[in-house]
């Protein structure tokens, strides 16, 4: 045999017994260590992922039809991205390209990744993993925000911007409730523990970050979670030791940061009707976006192009909307800014990734991958309702990893009861 057939032979044993899950999981450690560390690595297994694809269609080893529900959720993300890619053609500006280079890149990486993952591994390390990784995140929050010593102070932990550092330590802690119920049904108290852990002080970071709607979501899943899976996994006294450390850490939170003048604040905005404050602004981008939509409800006005509208309306109508609202790169609101820039053909298409997923966990919520799926896809949207996730690559990624990863444990599970 000659040498080269020996580095062949070596390398197909290789890519046989590769478990890609094993290097996203490290990913997602390394996602809550260092974002900007990390994306490059994730990058790099998607490389691989697509060489191994690749390898696999031409040998014939896979049937990529096998899977009818996972292949629609693949060629939504794909579509999505086509129609993105084509609008970032049109409408050459910044935020346009931005939308693109965040969105884009990273959903399109799912159509492969999503072949490989969850082979060998499977669902309590990824629980572990994400426990692990919603310490990680959340300390680094909270020690960051007592290195500045001011009340006032927002932390980001270098994510750049404070709602978005909110929105995946939200994810990661609704994943780590998750987890903790089945910690416990197993007996696995050490971990029931960190769970524990972690969701407090995921409570606590995302306070720290002063991100209203994060909180109130995670807060929100988290109750459901209890009441859904609670009643069966957690009981008596350990259930009233979880209802405590979780009243705990909300009241150490507020008590530690001004995010709960931000929420009297925040609904007192809502019901005053000014157009200055924080909340205020939403209303005001949220009437330009139906206004939006009504006049162009087929194409949109374009990536980004929503000022240049609010402008000739204002010329129009000087009580269009208030100046307050004028200038944002977007409009604080996913679903309204993907249908008010691309109208409500296009802007559906580009969502249906999203809804897709929501769809398939909502058939597979009676099992514990599924019903995890399900809750992680909904606090991506509701912490979508004032911001927008999607314009943030952070947050696609983490979705991405969490998603597939559930995804792929579930559809290979599938084959397996198929084949027996």
């Amino acid at each position: 045999m000659r040498p080269d057939d020996n580095i062949l032979k070596y390398f197909r044993t290789f890519l046989a017994a590769v478990n890609l899950d094993v290097f996203l999981l490290l990913a997602l450690l390394l996602y809550a260590l260092n974002y900007q560390f990390a994306k490059p690595v994730v990058h790099i297994i998607i490389l691989f992922c697509m060489f191994v694809f690749v390898r696999k269609v031409l040998r014939s080893d896979m049937d990529l039809f096998k899977s009818r529900s996972r292949n629609l959720i693949n060629i939504s993300f794909l579509s999505s991205v086509a129609i993105l890619y084509a609008h970032s053609l049109i409408y050459q500006n910044p935020t346009s390209q931005y939308f693109f280079e965040n969105y884009g890149v990273t959903v399109l990486s799912c159509i492969f990744i999503s072949f490989f993952m969850a082979k060998k591994v499977g669902f309590m390390p990824l629980l572990r993993v994400a426990v692990i990784s919603t310490l990680l995140l959340s300390l680094k929050g909270i020690v960051e925000y007592y290195q500045h010593g001011m009340d006032w102070y927002r932390v980001d932990a270098g994510f750049n911007l404070p709602i978005i550092y909110g929105t995946n330590v939200a994810i990661l802690s609704v994943l780590s409730m998750n987890a903790m119920g089945l910690f416990f049904r197993d007996k696995q108290y050490v971990w029931f523990v960190m769970s524990l852990l972690a969701i407090s002080a995921g409570i606590t970071a995302i306070a720290m970050s002063g991100s209203r709607g994060p909180l109130l979501t995670v807060l929100f899943l988290i109750a459901v979670v209890l009441v859904v899976q609670g009643y069966r996994a957690i009981h008596g006294r350990a259930l009233l030791g979880v209802l405590v450390a979780m009243i705990t850490a909300s009241i150490i939170s507020f008590s530690l940061t001004s995010l709960d003048d931000r929420l009297i604040a925040g609904f007192q905005n809502l019901s005053s009707g000014d157009a200055t404050t924080s909340i205020g602004v939403r209303v005001e981008l949220w009437k330009g976006a139906l206004d939006i939509i009504k006049h162009h409800p087929f194409l949109g006005v374009g990536a980004g192009e929503h000022n240049t509208y609010f402008a000739e309306r204002l010329k129009q109508d000087s009580n269009f909307i208030h100046d307050s609202a004028y200038g944002f790169k977007h409009l604080h609101n996913d679903i309204l800014n993907v249908l008010a820039w691309m109208g409500l053909f296009f802007g559906s298409i580009f969502l249906l990734p999203i809804a897709c997923l929501l769809v398939y966990f909502w058939r597979q919520r009676h099992s514990d991958v599924g019903f995890s799926g399900l809750t992680i896809v909904v606090t991506f949207m509701l912490c979508g309702l004032t911001n927008t996730p999607l314009m943030r690559s952070t947050s696609v990624s983490l979705l991405v990893l969490l998603t597939m990863y559930l995804l792929s444990l579930i559809e290979n599970t599938k084959k397996e009861v198929g084949t027996e």
